[in-house]
């Protein structure tokens, strides 16, 4: 059984959610369950996009 992120929400949603994962793990310390959701359905990868758009905004902060 696939039990994928986007068998279960379909591919537009489940970029959603790893965009927003990746954004929420970027704010937060050691999250277990934000590990978990990485580890089960992306293979453990945060979300290239929004780590381009992330450290983008540090940039333009610094």
């Amino acid at each position: 059984m696939n039990c994928s992120a986007s068998t279960v929400f379909g591919d537009i949603d489940a970029g959603k959610l790893h965009a927003s994962l990746t954004l929420f793990s970027e704010a937060s310390y050691d999250e277990f369950l934000l590990e978990t959701m990485f580890d089960l359905w992306f293979d453990g990868l945060l979300d290239d996009d929004t780590m381009t758009r992330i450290r983008s905004m540090q940039r333009q902060v610094a």
